[in-house]
């Protein structure tokens, strides 16, 4: 099973990519969104979507249409930080 994690910025982004992967076949109980505040103000909220995928070529399908959608950063591993660094 693998895990990718998308972040954005906004929630209509968030949106538009949770149903282009629906439109893509992907199950919507795979699906999870969240607003995440940013920590106390300081920043700006922003929306993490996680998707829970059965195989890497699956992995990086859901990566290619998320990416369409503008996430400020997305990953298909787990362990790795999604916003710089290694």
């Amino acid at each position: 099973m693998h895990t990718m994690i998308a972040v954005f910025a906004n929630r209509a982004q968030a949106r538009a990519a949770i149903d282009a992967l629906l439109a893509a076949g992907f199950g919507s109980a795979d699906i999870v969104a969240t607003a995440d505040p940013a920590g106390l103000g300081t920043a700006p909220a922003r929306f993490v979507l996680s998707v829970l995928i059965n195989n890497a070529r699956d992995t990086r399908r859901a990566a290619a249409i998320v990416g369409r959608h503008g996430p400020v950063g997305i990953d298909a591993r787990l362990g790795r930080r999604l916003l710089g660094g290694a």
